[in-house]
């Protein structure tokens, strides 16, 4: 039955969802040259392919002209939006919803408004922002009165500082989502362990830890460390890196580590409010939590109007405002790990370590996304592999039994 309702729905046409990864990135810290790439994933109604393909790169010492950069690419999703792409004969595939993950400035650009650090910075809704200590704050607020996607087309809102060419091909800004990568992992947990075991001049909080404390957590972080499974994409480092984490580490220490070595160490009002963040993005990014959307809801809210009475008035900042959007794009577009940037950074990543010289700097980049696309577009599925080596010994079955591997044989 199944199989007879997919050739019908080849027939009537298959309709593709994409998502779309558009960020900046440095090559060499000697060196302005940025590359911007634009990477694609795609999701139908009986396959996904999660693996990012290469659309279109610009590489300069500069941000690209947005209308060169993105004219392109609205005409050519405008295209497959209405006409389609002849894959097989008597099949066509259309374009669906087109969503773009980026990260503020990014999103930003894309969309022709203010920067985030501007009074009108959220794209989201209509918060009008102030200068505090030479900072822009966005402070609590119950109402918020959210940006209509018509008001955009017609240029009337009042962020707004061009009409981006993709308002025709989307419904901005509900397909710039909030990525969690960049707020709520390199932005809302970073400044918080910042608070927690280092210091930023002229700022001095009670959560900051002892030499000591700090000291004990470490080394409860590093006795975690030889169980960490290869199922994480990298295991935490010691607090002494700090300053060079990774996102995945952070989403490491805020989703697993954090509620464990922080309890009883982290001064308790402190140590609630870190586990209304933790609280939230599991529900959030966890399939078996979804019908707790709502206290997640309720645990950003309350995260959110802490900020000021634990810490300062000037730490109500723009990621800590637009996380309280983010419920809203999870009930639109499912878990956050379904729209955040991570699959974009990793191809990012590999394209980085290939790069070798400046020179030819574009050929290089263009040669290696391409290389990628292929390896990527013809590579089976890796198989379940077994192994009788600590931590990756250990298996949950589907009556939720742990097992532990104890011997291979092959």
């Amino acid at each position: 039955l199944r199989d007879r309702q997919f050739l019908c729905d080849l027939r009537d046409g298959v309709r593709i969802d994409a998502k779309f990864y558009i960020d900046g990135a440095n090559f060499f810290k000697a060196s302005k040259l940025k590359m911007w790439p634009i990477l694609m994933t795609l999701e139908a109604k009986h396959c996904t392919y999660p693996k990012p393909l290469p659309v279109a790169v610009f590489c300069a010492e500069h941000k690209p002209p947005l209308f060169e950069f993105a004219v392109v690419l609205a005409e050519e999703i405008r295209y497959l939006k209405t006409f389609g792409w002849e894959a097989l004969p008597s099949v066509r595939i259309f374009m669906g919803n087109a969503v773009f993950i980026c990260d503020a400035q990014a999103r930003c650009f894309l969309l022709g408004v203010k920067q985030y650090n501007s009074f009108d910075g959220c794209e989201y809704c209509r918060i009008v922002g102030h200068t505090s200590e030479n900072r822009t704050i966005f402070p609590y607020s119950r109402d918020l009165v959210k940006r209509e996607p018509e008001v955009y087309r017609q240029g009337a809102e009042c962020n707004q500082r061009l009409i981006s060419p993709l308002v025709d091909v989307c419904d901005v800004p509900v397909a710039f989502p909030v990525d969690y990568m960049h707020c709520v992992c390199l932005g809302i947990v970073k400044r918080l362990m910042t608070f927690y075991f280092s210091s930023i001049p002229g700022m001095r909080f009670r959560c900051k830890l002892m030499p000591a404390q700090a000291g004990l957590i470490g080394e409860a972080i590093m006795a975690i460390r030889p169980y960490i499974p290869s199922e994480f994409q990298r295991k935490i480092r010691s607090i002494a890196h700090l300053e060079t984490y990774k996102a995945t580490e952070y989403r490491q220490f805020l989703l697993y580590i954090g509620p464990i070595v922080l309890k009883d160490v982290l001064a308790p009002e402190y140590y609630e409010h870190f586990i209304l963040l933790h609280v939230a993005i599991y529900i959030l990014s966890s399939e078996r939590t979804q019908q707790l959307r709502h206290h997640a809801r309720q645990c950003i809210e309350n995260f959110a109007q802490r900020v000021p009475t634990l810490y300062h008035v000037c730490m109500q900042s723009y990621n800590i405002h637009i996380l309280r959007h983010l419920p809203d794009f999870v009930e639109l577009y499912g878990l956050v790990d379904s729209f955040s940037a991570f699959p974009c950074e990793s191809l990012l990543s590999h394209i980085k370590r290939r790069t070798k010289v400046t020179r030819y700097i574009f050929q290089q980049t263009v040669n290696n996304l391409a290389n990628w696309r292929e390896a990527f577009a013809t590579m089976e599925p890796s198989p379940m592999k077994f192994t009788d080596k600590r931590p990756n010994n250990f298996a949950i079955v589907s009556n939720n039994v742990i097992i532990v591997v104890k011997d291979v044989y092959v």
